[in-house]
């Protein structure tokens, strides 16, 4: 399990209005130092109706499996496949080899043939096979009694401080038989897990987030998009006209799970100053005051209304823009998960190439010339 010290200390921040209780502070000591990455870009891709350029930031570089079992299988030595299946039906079939490391504890390392195929996935209309995933036997004489199996994967070249690994899958209690024989993996519990334990959560506060940031947070992991529409569904994360998929990304969950502010229903959003835009115009954009470290409110004319601050909270929207550049496709768009005010850093979920989590260090970017401002989603009034 991706294990992470955690500050256990629990805060209480006030907004001009009520005392709230954010989530527990969960920055693990291991990330890279947030002043390497105060200076990267994090400038949307742009993506065309023909699809995007795959480049290595998005690719995952590994895949490695734990295996806890309950009883000792005739071979110490064996492969498995973990299998992703498309919507449409197709599958991409990644063989893992597994070796013994104690007793009864057995470790997965992908193939090279499976990596190439995991990489694949990452290609334009390819996102759907993250959703669903299967551990099957092809016929080996050996059967596993699993009390545990943990499924981790990684991106060792993700952009802009992104967590590198992530949980996606888990499978517990279970027996895969020798010959032909196939489990599902509960890649929700998988993802699920890997949130509370980065973030020193209880199931229960996991669980009282709002929807959309719950089932953002359950893509953990996943990197890629669709390529194109399909009549009127909501194509997860494009619509195929040029956009900047990071906007296009947030929106996507905002719409699908019942974000709505003052008419605006986040369908088919292509640049992130549109969700700026619709929190402006709802009364609902508090932006980040370097001299201050304060969130405060951005009134109709753009001025700032100094009595009306806010503390930022787990689902809102978090945007960034370089200052003094027009509106358009010039920054980026994030959803905070938290708001660390003694160090003026957002943890935020970030994607989709890869979807995890990112530190957001607000008050260095600002000093280096960005602007930052969130949009407070109706759950958090």
């Amino acid at each position: 399990m991706l294990g992470r010290l955690r500050n256990e200390m629990k805060m209480t921040s006030r907004t001009a209005n009520q005392t709230v209780k954010p989530i527990r502070n969960r920055f693990a000591p291991l990330r890279n130092a947030l002043a390497l990455i105060a200076g990267l870009s994090s400038i949307c891709m742009s993506v065309a109706a023909a699809g995007y350029e795959v480049t290595e930031e998005m690719l995952p570089t590994d895949l490695r499996m734990h295996l806890e079992l309950e009883s000792v299988p005739i071979h110490n030595n064996f492969t498995r496949r973990l299998v992703f299946h498309h919507e449409d039906g197709s599958r991409k079939v990644v063989p893992v080899r597994f070796s013994r490391s104690s007793h009864l504890v057995y470790e997965g390392a992908v193939t090279h043939t499976g990596l190439a195929r995991l990489k694949s996935i990452v290609e334009p209309d390819n996102r759907s096979f993250w959703d669903a995933m299967t551990f099957e036997n092809a016929g080996g004489s050996t059967a596993l009694v699993i009390r545990r199996l943990e499924i981790e994967i990684e991106y060792a070249n993700t952009c802009c401080g992104r967590e590198e690994w992530a949980l996606i899958g888990l499978v517990e209690n279970q027996y895969l038989d020798a010959g032909t024989s196939v489990l599902t993996v509960d890649s929700e519990a998988g993802r699920r897990e890997h949130a509370i334990d980065h973030l020193g959560l209880t199931t229960d506060e996991f669980l009282a987030l709002p929807v959309a940031l719950r089932e953002f947070l359950h893509d953990v992991g996943k990197s890629g998009s669709s390529a194109s529409p399909d009549g009127e569904r909501d194509e997860k994360y494009t619509d195929g006209d040029d956009q900047s998929l990071c906007s296009e990304t947030v929106s996507w969950y905002y719409h699908q799970f019942g974000v709505r502010i003052d008419g605006e229903d986040f369908r088919d959003i292509h640049v992130h100053s549109q969700i700026h835009d619709a929190f402006h115009d709802a009364d609902r954009l508090y932006c980040y005051h370097a001299s201050r470290n304060q969130w405060i409110k951005r009134d109709a004319d753009y001025h700032w209304v100094y009595g009306d601050t806010y503390v930022p909270r787990p689902g809102d929207y978090l945007d960034r823009k370089s200052t003094g550049t027009s509106s358009g496709d010039d920054g980026h768009a994030m959803v905070i998960v938290d708001w660390d005010e003694s160090r003026l850093v957002a943890e935020t979920i970030d994607g989709p190439y890869n979807i995890n989590f990112r530190p957001v260090d607000v008050d260095a970017h600002e000093d280096d010339g960005t602007d930052y401002c969130v949009g407070r989603i109706p759950f958090n009034d």
